[in-house]
């Protein structure tokens, strides 16, 4: 989740049969993972359900897992309740939502925890623990992308203002009467964000999650006029702030 899902990072031999990586946690306060052998995403480890806690089963190596959700979940600290009741049956997903809605009150963004594969013959467990060392303070933001009606649902990325930390800005030209749009983290449709409703409410903004189908915001306008579309996350006193807001420019008003 944090790489796009496009660029895998080798895991460190730590032992005989036994490699680790160390993930840094993002501002969403969750990160999930896939592995892939030899780097290759038709030979992938995946525990066989979404948000899967530590030492979930470890199954494959399966093809074209990409797009299945058959991810294991690293929550902020203080997560280990959700992770046990999924152990025990319960609805995985409808945890993962609850924890990442209590995201400031489980951990910080930029802690590190250190994830294990150990083989031994055909038996095979994956685990993680949150390391010591104080967080790093440059917070993983991540990358950004609009999908919209006028970019016929394509991923278009949203620029970093240089001059305003954690603010993500793009300018859109409509290619018909009115637009609708969502934002996507690090290209993962997992991490969407949306509104409740179909809306031109700027402060109702949820997620990054997968449940924003038919959740758009609505820009009222005429084709051709053109508008900028601003984006920004950071972590303040131990809580996320997050703003949306668009205008349109001048010269194109309706």
């Amino acid at each position: 989740s944090w790489m796009e899902w496009q660029t895998p990072e080798p895991m460190e031999e730590e032992s005989v049969d036994v490699w680790g990586y160390t993930v840094t946690m993002g501002i969403n306060c969750w990160e999930q993972f896939q592995i892939w052998i030899d780097a290759d995403p038709q030979r992938v480890l995946h525990p066989g359900q979404q948000c899967a806690p530590s030492v979930a089963p470890v199954l494959g190596p399966d093809e074209d897992m990409h797009d299945t959700g058959s991810n294991w979940l690293i929550e902020g600290s203080g997560a280990s309740s959700s992770s046990s009741a999924v152990a025990d049956g319960g609805d995985s997903q409808e945890l993962a939502t609850q924890a990442r809605e209590a995201c400031p009150s489980l951990g910080r963004p930029g802690e590190r925890y250190r994830v294990r594969l150990t083989i031994a013959g055909r038996w095979r467990r994956v685990d993680w623990e949150r390391l010591e060392a104080p967080p790093i303070e440059e917070i993983p933001l991540g990358r950004y992308y609009l999908i919209a009606n006028w970019n016929d649902w394509t991923l278009e990325e949203m620029q970093p203002d240089p001059a305003e930390q954690g603010c993500f800005r793009a300018e859109i030209c409509l290619t018909r009467k009115d637009g609708s749009f969502q934002l996507i983290r690090n290209r993962d449709y997992f991490q969407v964000f949306h509104p409740t409703e179909f809306s031109q409410d700027s402060d109702d903004v949820q997620g990054p999650d997968e449940g924003g189908y038919g959740l758009d915001w609505f820009l009222s306008g005429q084709i051709g006029e053109r508008f900028v579309i601003e984006f920004q996350r950071s972590w303040v006193d131990g809580a996320e702030v997050r703003k949306l807001r668009w205008r349109r420019l001048a010269g194109d008003a309706g």
